[in-house]
């Protein structure tokens, strides 16, 4: 058999050469043959692990899925619990409004307008609450009852204030407005200290919104009277000056 170099030269060979040449050819094939048995051993291997690992997977999964579901199931429960307690928290509160505020209210006397307005807040939510939910309960009477006394109150609170603070103009301070103008007078018309303001406009407001306009009627009357007083006694005044 002829058989050609790399270096292009020609040699033939001989039984010996094509022996040793098939030799080392049935080794590698050999060597293959093993490669391909390890191969497929580890292949086989790994599957069996993959499918061990599979299956544990689909066991974990029996396992926990139950666990998820009841801890889900857990977490609704308790949203619902704290919303119902909530929920009976607010109802607690209106039941209980009448008891917390009822001394302030009909006390007769307001100390604080602004806590004494919060109370009557406080009241009439409470008596919403009642209308929309059980309106025919003894609560929504007394509720109903302390409401009114409250806004009576703020009448007479508004009464005393104006009763206070408004007083006849002296005959002077009107003579020095009439000659110099209500804005260049050397002397004030003003009677109402600032707070007092404050808390006429705040006793107002709150008539006008629930309905009880009688205090316009009692803020004319009252203030008709004082100029009416003031007009007499710049009358007065102006007869001692004659005599």
């Amino acid at each position: 058999m002829v058989f050609r170099e790399k270096d292009g030269s020609v040699r033939v060979m001989t039984k010996g050469d094509i022996e040793a040449q098939l030799q080392k050819e049935l080794s590698s094939l050999n060597c293959l043959k093993e490669n391909l048995q390890r191969s497929s051993q580890l292949t086989r291997g790994m599957t069996g692990i993959l499918t061990s690992f599979e299956d544990r997977l689909a066991k974990l999964e029996k396992t926990t899925l139950p666990v998820y579901n009841d801890t889900l199931n857990l977490q609704k429960r308790q949203e619902n619990i704290q919303n119902t307690l909530g929920a009976l928290d607010g109802i607690i509160k209106h039941y209980n409004i009448s008891q917390k505020v009822e001394e302030t209210i009909r006390e007769g006397r307001i100390t604080s307008l602004e806590n004494y307005l919060e109370c009557l807040a406080s009241v009439r939510e409470a008596m919403i609450y009642f209308e929309e939910n059980n309106h025919n309960s003894q609560e929504l009477q007394n509720l109903t009852l302390l409401f009114q006394s409250g806004g009576e109150t703020l009448e007479r609170e508004f009464r005393l204030l104006l009763n206070r603070y408004c007083k006849p103009i002296l005959p002077v301070v009107i003579l020095d407005m009439l000659e110099n103008g209500p804005e260049e007078g050397k002397m004030s018309a003003d009677q109402l200290p600032a707070r007092a303001v404050h808390e006429l406009t705040g006793i107002a407001e709150w008539l006008v919104k629930h309905k009880r306009e009688e205090y316009m009627n009692v803020y004319a009357n009252f203030r008709s009277t004082i100029v009416q007083q003031s007009l007499q006694e710049i009358g007065r005044a102006s007869c001692r000056e004659r005599v």
